[in-house]
């Protein structure tokens, strides 16, 4: 995986996610058409499970390259820590999203 590990660093270009929410932080998925917050929460779903799948992929070789390297398992583990962070943001959001939509 060393030949592919900028998988791991690599920016996930989305939306701005300030398009979901005014000025007061509050909710907006609710006003836009049906369409588009199906296609908001189906971007939020892809992009969880991509994170989801690398962190599956570089999780169990982290130990390794910890031994191997120290200095570049800790870098490994500290990208890794990272996606986990953005996993659990996207997932958060996501959630909260649904919660506050509408069924059709």
């Amino acid at each position: 995986l060393t030949e592919v590990n900028a998988l791991l660093g690599c920016p996930l270009v989305m939306f701005p996610l300030e398009l979901l929410q005014d000025a007061q932080d509050v909710n907006q998925l609710h006003e836009l058409p049906a369409s588009v917050s199906a296609a908001v929460l189906t971007s939020l779903q892809a992009a969880s499970s991509y994170l989801r799948e690398v962190l599956n992929c570089f999780a169990p070789t982290a130990a390794e390259e910890q031994q191997r390297s120290p200095s570049q398992g800790s870098e490994l583990q500290a990208k890794l820590s990272r996606r986990v962070a953005q996993l659990a943001q996207l997932e958060a959001l996501a959630a909260a999203l649904a919660d506050n939509l509408q069924p059709p």
